[in-house]
Parts: C-alpha cells; structure tokens; sequence
C-alpha cells in the first residue's frame, strides 16, 4: 500500500458550480426547514408584536398564508439559487483557488489551496460519497471535492482504499 501519494487539482468554474448543485441536493431539506421555519416564525412575530391576540396571530397567518407563499417561495428562490451566480461572479473576479495541492497517509488527508495548508486526520471526516466524477469528503466545517481526474488509476485505487476504510460512506 502507499504510505503517501501526492496529486494536484486544477479547478474550473465547473468544478466548484458541482460543488454548489451537490451541497444544494444534500441540504436542500435542512435549507428549506431552516429558512420556512423561520419565515413563518418571523410572520408570527410580526403579528404578536402588532398586538393582535396570540389565537388571533394565528388564525391571520393561516387565513392569510396565500398571500405570504409568493414572498416565502420568492425568498427560497434567492437562497437555493443566489449561491450559482455569486460563484461566477468570484470566479471571473479570481477570488476562487484555481489550484490545490494533496497529499494523504495513513492518519490524515492534507492538502494546499489559496495560500492555505490544511491538514485533516481521517477520523475527522464525517462522511465521505462520490459520483461518477469527484469525491466529496465532509467534517464538520468543511465539504472537499476532490475531482477523480486528480488521480492516477493506482491513487485513485490507494485513496478509495484509504478513505473507504476510515472515513462513513454516505
């Protein structure tokens, strides 16, 4: 087995648009629990604190949640979606990495990107799940896509190997 095999990522706007579709697909229940939530919390609010009865309040929000559906479905709308064009918009204005360097052992996955060195020990991944053209490793603070066209057939098979054996497959 390979004690450490190194690599390099070249990323184009397609690479981190995946990145934004693939975290909107895995969260997109939370996103719209957190943001419904919150909405209808906010209306709520708003109604209570214009001093209408709390059974009141209520019977309003209920009676009147056709009229507030456009403005959450609008709101939605901009939250799943905003992230696609501020995406391009870093990436024409060079804000985004176009480079990162990796390397992994056995005890951790490191790698250099934007003038940042990360490394990350393997059971501090939380999941790792692929498709048909990256690897997408999560921790609690970070989703990493890793293209599969970063790796050499004999690293692609050490890091399956690798991260497979130690890190949840989702």
């Amino acid at each position: 087995m390979l004690d450490q095999a190194d690599g390099t990522v070249h990323f184009g706007l397609g690479d981190y648009l995946s990145l934004q579709a693939w975290t909107r697909q895995h969260y997109l229940l939370r996103i719209s629990l957190c943001f419904f939530g919150g909405a209808f919390a906010a209306a709520f609010l708003a109604l209570v604190i214009s001093g209408i009865s709390l059974k009141d309040s209520f019977a309003s929000l209920i009676s009147n949640w056709i009229g507030y559906l456009p403005i959450f479905l609008i709101g939605f709308i901009v939250v799943v979606l905003l992230p696609f064009p501020l995406t391009i918009l870093a990436w024409f204005t060079k804000k985004l990495p176009s480079e990162m360097l990796f390397s992994f052992d056995d005890s951790k996955f490191r790698y250099s990107s934007g003038g940042h060195e990360i490394s990350i020990a393997w059971s501090n991944f939380r999941s790792i799940s692929q498709t048909a053209k990256a690897y997408f490793l999560r921790s609690d603070q970070l989703i990493l896509r890793l293209p599969k066209r970063a790796f050499s057939a004999q690293q692609r098979a050490n890091f399956e190997e690798m991260a497979f054996s130690k890190i949840i497959r989702s």
